[in-house]
């Protein structure tokens, strides 16, 4: 995640608003009903095809895996981001995806594509940065992100997709969102039609402590309510940020809906269109899903709200190393990502 803007990424990240709250300690609120579908993961898992097939057959250990492969420092040209961006062409030809290089000028994003099922439907985006700083491994971001992309496209690459499936790795986000910014601006130039676009971006740290996760100054004036509620739950950095334009209100609540059902607490910021692109909401529009904002895309990004809770974020404080993450909340934002994934894509 780009440290520009950085004084208020939690202004949309910590944000506890309409569709939830900071998510409740009571085990009533995020477990099943007692009328759950119940089957045998072992069954299933060689293709899995409903939400909830995909939300059991998600695999920690190929995340862990794959974070512990790809974080290292990686700055644009360097040989390790030529080792990341090569893991994700191979692993997105791999699970049946047709893979293209965009090389844009100054950077290279690997763009995967699955065909759908329905002819003309529109695009499904899923999406993370590859890229990082120099002299930090970036762990949280972004290698978390990554691998949690590339775990989406391992489960849906498994089932027929109404819609078409692109996985994207984006290049130079921490230049300033280049390599995102290269393809949506393309995409509108070509009138690609996308449905929906997901960014993962530092989405590996959590904290259950109190007054772990902070605020920029002035939030509680912009937004008395939402402080009022961090506040509230005494300011643990313990859920999963949901950042969102209004257009994505369908993606954001089938995210919810699944988040729920597996223990997951989140906040939900839903951007009003007439403050989407406005300089007072510039610090919302710190990662790749904005350049998409800027083409009239819909986009969401899920984030732990980087170095509003991480000290870690940039090696600024800490190591941003595999170490400092809790693998549990990794996957189980890769869990509700791919349920809510499936629902859209067999969207009409």
């Amino acid at each position: 995640m780009t440290t520009r803007l950085s004084a208020s990424l939690i202004a949309t990240a910590a944000l506890l608003p309409n569709l939830l709250g900071c998510g409740s300690s009571d085990s009533s609120s995020t477990k099943k009903d007692d009328a759950a579908v119940v089957f045998d993961a072992a069954d299933v898992c060689g293709a899995p095809k409903t939400a909830e097939e995909l939300i059991a057959c998600v695999k920690p250990a190929n995340l862990s895996a794959d974070i512990a492969e790809i974080a290292q420092e990686r700055v644009p040209g360097s040989s390790h981001w030529q080792s990341v961006q090569d893991l994700c062409r191979s692993r997105l030809e791999s699970y049946g995806f047709a893979v293209e290089l965009q090389n844009y000028g100054t950077g290279v994003n690997v763009i995967g594509r699955l065909a759908g099922t329905v002819p003309n439907s529109s695009d499904v985006v899923i999406s993370a940065h590859y890229d990082h700083i120099a002299g930090c491994p970036g762990a949280s971001d972004n290698a978390a992100g990554l691998a949690a992309a590339l775990e989406v496209a391992r489960l849906l690459s498994s089932r027929d997709n109404s819609h078409p499936v692109v996985i994207a790795c984006w290049d130079e986000e921490e230049r300033g969102l280049i390599g995102s910014k290269a393809y949506a601006d393309a995409a509108r130039a070509a009138n690609q039609d996308i449905g929906f676009v997901v960014s993962f971006d530092t989405i590996g740290f959590l904290s259950n402590d109190a007054d772990s996760q902070t605020l920029p100054a002035g939030f509680d004036i912009l937004f008395p309510t939402e402080s009022a509620e961090i506040v509230a739950n005494d300011s643990r950095g313990d859920f999963v940020s949901i950042i969102s334009d209004e257009a994505s209100a369908l993606l954001v609540a089938s995210f919810v809906t699944h988040a729920d059902s597996i223990g997951l607490k989140r906040s939900s910021l839903v951007v009003p269109q007439n403050l989407l692109l406005s300089p007072a909401t510039g610090d919302l529009r710190r990662s790749d899903h904005a350049s998409f904002w800027v083409n009239n895309y819909p986009g969401i990004i899920l984030s732990d709200t980087a170095n509003f809770r991480n000290p870690n974020y940039h090696c600024l404080s800490g190591t941003d190393s595999p170490d400092t993450l809790n693998m549990e909340f990794v996957s189980q934002i890769t869990q509700a990502a791919v349920a809510a994934a499936a629902d859209v894509l067999d969207a009409p």
